[in-house]
């Protein structure tokens, strides 16, 4: 990466890219390692919002996804990605601990 005094918002995009990028060829070399087909998809954004766009958008027929584990009293104070994909989704969300 080329260094610069100023940081532009395609710099900040392709760092978020990249980052989305590495965590996917991860979840992707353990789902083909069990002989799981996978489509990986990367977008910027809120998370629970472009969960709930993508589910949306691409006609999902339920939401799997994982929980933290921070308990009551974190979710309260951060909140939780997978509370507010709940709220958003227009299908079922399942979470798993």
């Amino acid at each position: 990466m080329r260094i610069s005094p100023h940081v532009t918002a395609e710099m900040v995009e392709r760092l978020h890219r990249d980052a989305g990028e590495a965590g996917v060829q991860r979840a992707k070399a353990l789902l083909e390692a069990a002989n799981i087909r996978c489509q990986a998809h990367i977008v910027l954004g809120d998370p629970a919002g472009c969960i709930a766009a993508y589910a949306t958008e691409t006609r999902c027929d339920e939401i799997i996804m994982g929980t933290r584990g921070m308990g009551a009293v974190g979710n309260l104070v951060l909140g939780s990605v997978a509370r507010k994909v709940v709220h958003l989704a227009a299908v079922p969300v399942t979470l798993v601990k």
